[in-house]
């Protein structure tokens, strides 16, 4: 008995907080539907685009629902925002914002001239569209939003040890080899938003961030963003035990972020110093947690068009579908290599029934992996016959559409 309570509240508090960006803040379990988990960019399948993903409305731990649900109509929320933030620069002052407002199985796409609008601000309307269908502008941009199998993968029940070994001073890079070696996400579902934006749309680097809002009722009935994600387990690791670390940055924008910087360099500091990740004393030691804390902020995915590889902290491949990113995230905050022991759990492969009912998606080995990984590059739109079905109607800013 004494074990299974243990166990209990291990996945209780886990639920509640350790993963990438699931279940942060009060807000985003408040409105579970506006709780995004995920932001990935990289470069598409089809030749000339590149692709966006944002993911959110998580399940509790366990309740990953039937696989054949896959395209769940009611997995968004209703008249809220999910936007996607495309800059072409780092602070974010020059671009554009994709906004999508759902309504049952339907959703209407806005686009903003800016991205970094005012919170709850649709700009103006350039299509519509259904849930699990895919539709395209006249420009290009390929849009597809459905439920998916949950793409990110972590032995979260072992990360909230890996944590306190390190606040404790008893520092073990073994820690996830000892325990569970469980995925968390596991045959998990979650509700994704896909685009596919042709580069001669994007300058030739991109900046990308995802948020949600929604009109909370209350003393104001105002707009609030709900969720904010970017680089992963940014709450969890680097802005652990800041307090209150979700808010900070959940419901902030990029252009406040320098206001981080001290809490993420003091969080690594005190990692790589118990790791013994960095030679050199404590200048050294200092010198490296200030170069990551300026690499995390602002909290932005950078992509240079065109490139591929793993997700890298501070660098330009963005973040791709394939690659283990929590493992990049551990090395980084403890200067030392961490393996969770969690492999790629390849979740969509060419022997997985439910790729069947997911039109856009395809293996594309990246160049520089050996084939026989089968692990994702990018993300491919099924060209059937939802092409060019609704025009776009306004040309996108400064963009040659």
């Amino acid at each position: 008995m004494l074990k299974l309570f243990i166990l209990t509240m291990l996945v209780f508090s886990f639920n509640s907080a350790f993963s990438s960006h699931h279940w942060e803040t009060e807000l985003a379990n408040k409105y579970p539907q506006y709780n995004l988990g995920d932001a990935y960019v990289f470069k598409s399948a089809s030749p000339g685009h590149t692709t966006f993903i944002l993911t959110g409305n998580p399940p509790p731990i366990g309740k990953g629902g039937d696989a054949q649900n896959l395209t769940n109509a009611t997995s968004f929320g209703d008249n809220g925002l999910y936007s996607f933030h495309i800059s072409k620069n780092k602070k974010m002052s020059e671009g554009f914002t994709l906004n999508f407002k759902f309504n049952g199985p339907s959703f209407d796409v806005g686009i903003l001239d800016e991205p970094n609008g005012k919170i709850g601000m649709f700009g103006r309307k350039l299509l519509s569209g259904k849930v699990g269908e895919t539709i395209q502008t006249k420009s290009g941009i390929k849009i597809w939003a459905a439920r998916t199998l949950e793409p990110y993968f972590v032995d979260a029940f072992d990360f909230g040890a890996f944590q306190k070994n390190i606040m404790d001073g008893n520092f073990d890079k073994q820690v996830f080899k000892k325990h569970y070696k469980q995925d968390i996400f596991k045959d998990s579902r979650i509700s994704s938003i896909v685009i596919d934006i042709p580069n001669k749309l994007l300058g030739e680097n991109v900046y990308f961030y995802g948020s949600s809002s929604m009109k909370v009722m209350g003393g104001h009935d105002e707009w609030m963003q709900i969720t904010r994600v970017a680089n992963v387990l940014m709450q969890y690791i680097f802005l652990y035990n800041t307090h209150p670390s979700g808010v900070v940055l959940d419901q902030t924008r990029p252009d406040t972020d320098h206001k981080l910087t001290s809490s993420i360099s003091n969080n690594v500091f005190r990692a790589v110093s118990e790791a013994g990740g960095v030679g050199g004393g404590v200048k050294a030691i200092s010198e490296y947690a200030n170069r990551v804390a300026d690499m995390l902020t602002p909290d932005v995915l950078k992509f240079k068009i065109g490139s591929e590889g793993d997700y890298k902290i501070g660098g330009d491949s963005g973040r791709p579908l394939y690659g283990d990113s929590s493992n990049e995230v551990f090395k980084v905050y403890t200067g030392v290599a961490v393996d969770d022991f969690i492999s790629n759990p390849k979740k969509y492969t060419s022997a997985d029934s439910t790729l069947k009912r997911i039109p856009f998606m395809r293996l594309v080995p990246p160049s520089n992996y050996p084939l026989n990984l089968l692990v994702f590059q990018n993300l491919m739109f099924s060209l059937g016959g939802y092409l060019n079905r609704i025009p776009l109607h306004q040309p996108l800013p400064e963009l040659s559409v």
